[in-house]
């Protein structure tokens, strides 16, 4: 078979441009067409309940995308319970707080409203929590583990704070949260991870030294796409796989949104209030009904994603991520008929809630690998186009401080991963090693 009977027709019904060696059966060369992704459609289970009243309260007569309303109600929600409630997952506890990047373009993205939505329903049902337990940023990891200690020094004695005080929601820009989080002596990322898990934070920077047994924090993180990419990646990628990813964008145009009418608003945060009460007075573990755990034996083998790359990193708590969630749908579900247990709807709440995350994370990331030497060879290479880069073009141009054997490791991940072959051009004394971007023949 000939490279150009290999190729095939296009994306675009014309045929593919002939690439400089033969491709392997079932592959052609890859078309920028082929980065173009259908924007996430968040289902309609995910608006189950009271927050997915609260999101169409505010979406009607608004530009506001309910996603966005969703997912940060849910981390505050999440946050104001507390460790009162959690899941039991074998000897471990996974409490409801949550970590949620919300993604959408500058501008039209919508994230801010949305978060303002959120604290305008928590206000409303808690304006306590709101006042002293809501904060902007991170500076550092004694920051952190300070807001939340659960000791401080009252007239020299030092006096135990109370659980509620070691609640918290930050809400902070995802380029300062990543950029923060990896940052010489203030890195945060280990105490960030730790918040996530539950485990006790502690700092030996302060004297005396300051720690947090009973932290229940939840992270709210805004981003554009790009923000997402550049910082979204090496040991960044780690602390990303704790967030649940909301595509958010301006749903229509609206050149003059109504009121959100105070009736209604106020009858759903004052649900909202009394559900958290409710779950927070009566507190203990979760379980699954035998519906959802039939339910949640059968979809949790596809809730890790695809195999490789940055979308299987950031996939990789999505189990955990779910569970939580289905936590907090059971929570504020004014109709549920058990405190406690955790029912099939919620649990389809929760597993679309993932669903989106993973469409997100594939629309914001695409075929990215969560490696920085990788991504740029993998796009210079797809930059070239089908007539291929050569080896010694690809080190001229992503090599930088890159020795050549870490150009090989990137170049063979590639190969392996089916996004770029590697061949030979030309005979003889032109005889050149390239590399073309491909793509899976269809």
């Amino acid at each position: 078979m000939s490279a150009l009977e290999n190729s095939g027709p296009s994306v675009n019904g014309e045929m593919d441009p002939v690439p400089p060696f033969e491709l392997s059966v079932g592959f052609r060369p890859w078309s920028p067409c082929d980065g173009d992704r259908q924007r996430p459609e968040l289902g309609g289970e995910a608006r189950h309940g009271l927050v997915g009243e609260v999101a169409e309260l505010f979406e009607a007569g608004s530009e506001i995308d309910g996603a966005a309303v969703i997912v940060q109600l849910l981390a505050v929600v999440g946050a104001m319970v507390g460790r009162t409630n959690w899941f039991p997952v074998g000897a471990d506890r996974h409490y409801p707080n949550l970590f949620v990047a919300v993604v959408g373009p500058p501008g039209t993205g919508t994230k801010g409203m949305g978060l303002r939505a959120a604290l305008d329903v928590a206000r409303r049902a808690d304006p306590a929590f709101v006042a002293e337990r809501v904060t902007g940023g991170i500076r550092s990891r004694e920051a952190l583990i300070d807001f939340v200690r659960d000791e401080e020094m009252v007239d020299k004695a030092v006096v135990a704070r109370s659980a509620d005080d070691q609640r918290a929601v930050v809400t902070t820009g995802l380029a300062d949260l990543f950029a923060t989080a990896h940052r010489g002596a203030t890195n945060v990322s280990e105490v960030l991870c730790g918040a996530w898990d539950g485990t006790t934070l502690h700092t030996t920077a302060r004297k005396p030294p300051v720690r947090s047994g009973e932290a229940c924090v939840s992270v709210i993180a805004h981003a554009t796409p790009g923000e997402a990419r550049d910082h979204v990646s090496g040991d960044g990628a780690r602390l990303a796989s704790h967030f649940l990813f909301a595509w958010s964008e301006r749903q229509r145009a609206v050149p003059l949104p109504r009121e959100v009418p105070h009736q209604q608003l106020q009858a759903l945060a004052a649900a909202v209030g009394a559900a958290v009460g409710q779950a927070r007075d009566e507190g203990g573990p979760w379980v699954l009904s035998p519906a959802a755990a039939k339910l949640w034996a059968d979809v949790y083998g596809e809730l890790s994603g695809p195999t490789g790359g940055l979308r299987h990193v950031l996939a990789a708590r999505a189990p955990a991520i779910a569970l939580r969630a289905a936590v907090l749908y059971a929570i504020v579900d004014p109709y549920a008929d058990e405190l406690g247990v955790v029912q099939v709807a919620h649990l389809r709440a929760a597993l679309a809630l993932c669903r989106y995350s993973a469409a997100t994370i594939e629309y914001v990331f695409g075929d990215a690998q969560g490696d920085l030497l990788t991504d740029r060879l993998l796009e210079a290479v797809r930059t070239a186009g089908p007539s291929g880069l050569s080896v010694t073009d690809q080190f001229a141009k992503v090599g930088g401080h890159f020795t050549k054997d870490r150009l090989d490791r990137a170049r063979d991940l590639l190969e392996a991963r089916h996004l770029i072959a590697t061949g030979h051009r030309g005979t003889g004394s032109t005889r050149t090693r390239v590399s073309v971007a491909i793509s899976t023949a269809s």
